[in-house]
């Protein structure tokens, strides 16, 4: 009895061990499904970057772009302020060598004028591109224009105000709403760092190029005369 079973426990083993050789193949086969980005990870993609306001120059609605000239300011050296300076520091040292007491205190203060007179804060006004983010909101500091049965601009009521505005005190608005003169104030996202790329062709300048996450009209364009 011993000896049969010694003969038959191996082909079912086998049979038992062949399903499962069959289900290890069968997942080797199936293709992966395919890595959904939710929209949690996708935000996380994205880092603030700064907020800038301006005026639009252009507005690209198929694009979902728009062009707003900026000032930025910038610091320059007053060269002839730091030349006084230098000399300043040179007299300084001539008179407390010759022990020349009001030698030394009109070069202390005219140290001191110079080096309020060092840096000029000068400004340029640039045109910068900005393309609006998957998910950036439109904001308006003014309602949407009504009209009522006569075709007149509706004027609102206190209550109804209050009513359309958001919980930032603001007034709904879309990209469409966008035109060029108007001032508006724009929240900047960016992606995070990539890493280092191998060489240069690797080098992909979507990964460093702005957007905008919420636009806020402040001001419409002023009316033409």
């Amino acid at each position: 009895m011993t000896r049969s079973l010694r003969w038959t426990l191996p082909p079912l083993c086998a049979f038992l061990i062949a399903p499962a050789f069959a289900a290890d193949d069968k997942k080797k086969d199936d293709p992966k499904p395919p890595k959904v980005v939710e929209k949690k990870e996708a935000e996380n993609k994205l880092i603030k970057a700064g907020v800038i306001a301006g005026e639009v120059t252009h507005v690209e609605p198929t694009k979902n772009s728009i062009r707003v000239k900026v000032t930025i300011a910038y610091q320059e050296l007053n060269q002839g302020a730091y030349k006084g300076l230098i000399q300043a520091q040179i007299d300084l040292q001539k008179a407390a060598a010759n022990r020349d007491v009001g030698g030394v205190n009109n070069a202390r203060n005219a140290m001191v004028q110079h080096q309020r007179n060092l840096i000029t804060i000068k400004s340029i006004t640039k045109e910068i591109p900005v393309d609006a983010a998957d998910e950036c909101k439109v904001r308006s500091a003014q309602p949407k224009a009504a009209f009522d049965d006569m075709g007149n601009v509706k004027k609102f009521t206190a209550k109804e105000l209050a009513a359309l505005r958001g919980k930032d005190g603001l007034f709904d608005g879309e990209f469409s709403d966008l035109s060029p003169g108007q001032i508006v104030k724009i929240a900047l996202v960016k992606p995070k760092a990539p890493p280092l790329p191998k060489n240069k062709d690797d080098i992909n300048l979507d990964d460093y190029k702005l957007m905008a996450s919420r636009i806020v009209i402040l001001n419409q364009p002023a009316a033409k005369p």
